[in-house]
């Protein structure tokens, strides 16, 4: 109801929305350290009429076209705040809306545009999006100690990490995807990142747990699917210091620190059938003197997780933001934003049962629906002890016992714990109880 208010409001703009979606309280993090896990979903809307949305909007379209150049979407871009040690869920720290117009699908063509595209300037490249998404969680994140940016092949670019590098107490780890040219700053060997790994010896194998994943490849389109499993990887790494691309622009800067090349790769005996063996290779200018700092940084890149769970409850798993019934393109966006902001708090109350300390309730709610939730409280609770909630109202846990039952869930610490669909048909009952509750209190007062 209140989300509904703010799509078809068109006073409200979209960065406006987005400013209020992803609002952090920077006291949380105040001396910790944090990931940023910045990744990008393509939302794909309608397959017979992406050209028409694109034409009939014109070049400030809100939806242009997704990766396979036929069906309407755009992308998302966005920025989860996660403590890198508790995986607490801060909450979103930004999201970037960024629409692709429909272009020539000829070969020739499409080359003539990745030219001209190159001599563009950064800022009015795609790839600049993922710059922007970090520049503006670290606005937010003033009070951490440290902020590490954790991006996948989407983000391998060099300007992106020079750009990042720049920020005080920030922080890079991308997989890589660019077969770039560097050299091991501890040999001076010089060649391409991929035969400088291919003539280091494997250094150490390790035990390491797997969570399952289900999502759609952005590049190919195609399903992909990771069973959860304890596997066995082997790594190696070394000191590299990539070279200053040829076509970067004169005003571009190079990367100002030293980073680290590691790779790991998954026995293959350890794979299902039907899967491929994990095979990452990552950079980061977090610094490695041992073994035991590169096998840490890798488990920090499996903290990724997080970000493909929040993308799952965004689409068909969860809150099916594709099936929109909105016609308008900008109210299409503005619901996907509020819809994303959703989502994590769904991932947020669901990180929360799992917790064995307190957390501070303010991380979701704010004092009026904290307010509305000891209302609705007793309406829950049973005559018998189980069905007590068990904890404080100042802890975060106490609400999402409130939002699970809200969602169906029964009460009883036997019973099978809530999922992300209980909290989400728990916090869309809520919502409607906290609104209905709003117009009560207004008609009173008049």
């Amino acid at each position: 109801m209140q989300a509904y208010r703010f799509i078809n409001n068109p006073a409200v703009e979209v960065g406006e929305l987005i400013s209020v979606c992803s609002r952090l309280r920077s006291s949380f993090s105040q001396g910790r350290d944090v990931l940023v896990l910045i990744d990008e979903t393509s939302i794909t809307i309608a397959p017979s009429d992406a050209r028409y949305r694109v034409e009939t909007h014109g070049p400030d379209t809100w939806i242009g076209v997704s990766a396979n150049n036929k069906s309407a979407g755009f992308s998302l871009f966005a920025g989860l705040a996660i403590d890198e040690h508790s995986d607490l869920v801060y909450g979103l720290s930004d999201i970037v809306h960024h629409c692709v117009p429909p272009t020539e699908s000829t070969r020739e063509i499409t080359l003539k545009q990745r030219i001209k595209r190159r001599a563009l300037p950064f800022e009015q490249l795609a790839s600049y999006a993922w710059a922007l998404a970090a520049s503006n969680s670290h606005k937010q994140l003033t009070e951490a100690q440290r902020v590490t940016y954790v991006m996948d092949r989407g983000g391998d670019s060099y300007a992106v990490m020079a750009h990042i590098l720049e920020m005080e107490r920030a922080e890079i780890l991308i997989r890589s995807r660019v077969n770039r040219k560097g050299r091991r700053i501890d040999t001076g060997q010089q060649g391409r990142l991929n035969s400088l790994f291919e003539s280091t010896s494997w250094q150490s194998c390790k035990q390491v747990q797997l969570r399952q994943l289900d999502h759609y490849s952005k590049s190919s389109g195609k399903r992909k699917r990771r069973t959860a499993r304890k596997t066995s990887l082997q790594l190696r790494y070394f000191p590299f210091q990539p070279n200053f691309p040829a076509n970067m622009g004169k005003d571009s800067q190079p990367i100002s620190r030293p980073l680290y090349a590691i790779e790991v790769l998954e026995d293959s005996l350890y794979v299902p059938l039907g899967e491929e063996p994990l095979h990452w290779r990552l950079l980061t200018s977090r610094p490695i003197q041992t073994i035991e700092e590169a096998w840490y940084i890798v488990s920090l890149y499996l903290k990724r997780w997080h970000i493909e769970q929040l993308f799952r409850l965004l689409k068909k798993q969860g809150l099916d933001i594709e099936a929109t019934q909105f016609q308008s393109p900008k109210a299409i966006v503005k619901q996907s934003i509020i819809a994303m902001t959703a989502a994590a708090k769904v991932l947020q109350l669901d990180q929360a049962k799992k917790a064995t300390q307190p957390l501070p309730i303010e991380i979701i709610f704010d004092a009026e629906e904290q307010l509305c939730l000891k209302e609705i409280l007793p309406e829950l609770e049973g005559k018998t002890q189980k069905q007590q909630n068990p904890y404080e109202p100042q802890d975060l846990r106490w609400a999402a016992w409130i939002i699970a039952r809200l969602g169906g869930w029964k009460g009883y610490a036997s019973q099978r714990p809530p999922g992300p669909i209980t909290f989400k048909r728990g916090l869309e009952r809520f919502e409607t109880i906290l609104w209905t509750t709003k117009i009560l209190k207004r008609k009173k007062e008049t």
